[in-house]
């Protein structure tokens, strides 16, 4: 029998590491002008500087895209991160 409060001890684990690994992942692929914050718990806001309304989201898509092929590690098992807009 799983005991569910050590399963949410995992899960809160899990999304806090995507979490943190957001930001580096969205610096690499901006530029030095553009700015990355946590926004709320598991939400991030992401402003580029001087670009319109469809790079922006051209250039969030591509980044979302590339986030979720990523492979994940938690307790070592092998985890993705789905893709969800």
């Amino acid at each position: 029998m799983h005991d569910p409060g050590k399963l949410q001890a995992k899960l809160n684990a899990l999304s806090e590491t995507y979490a943190a690994q957001l930001p580096g992942k969205l610096k690499q692929r901006l530029r030095t002008s553009d700015l990355v914050g946590r926004y709320g718990g598991e939400e991030f806001a992401v402003v580029l500087v001087d670009a319109d309304g469809a790079t922006a989201m051209k250039v969030l898509d591509t980044i979302r895209d590339d986030f979720s092929r990523l492979r994940h590690l938690a307790d070592n098992p092998s985890n993705s991160v789905s893709k969800n807009k």
